[in-house]
């Protein structure tokens, strides 16, 4: 018998079940991506939606880095990816800053 449970538990004590969960910024940043998916994703799919999740979180916290692993756990047991770079693209006009500390850009 598979019993399947997705779920959280918080530091407080709060818990929920869900059919998409994050913590900590993901909660913020990822879980609305997350659930704007849907819950019937091939493999591929969901991998791309992780994919998605990971390089928006990396744009908000360039300290962290873009190589990642992406693990599957089944029925049949757990795959995990070999670690790989995300691909990023820093030219969006939204991250372009023409001030700096009040200074107009030259």
């Amino acid at each position: 018998m598979f019993f399947r449970f997705l779920g959280v538990v918080d530091l407080i004590g709060t818990m929920y079940e869900d059919d998409a969960v994050a913590t900590s910024f993901g909660n913020y940043i990822c879980l609305p991506l997350l659930r704007k998916a849907s819950t019937e994703l091939s493999k591929e799919d969901a991998k791309k939606v992780m994919e998605d999740c990971l390089r928006v979180l990396f744009y908000r916290n360039c300290r962290s880095s873009t190589k990642i692993q992406i693990a599957t756990v089944s029925a049949e047991g757990v795959e995990i990816s070999d670690p790989y770079e995300l691909s990023t693209y820093w030219g969006y006009e939204g991250f372009k800053h023409t001030e700096y500390h009040g200074q107009k850009g030259h």
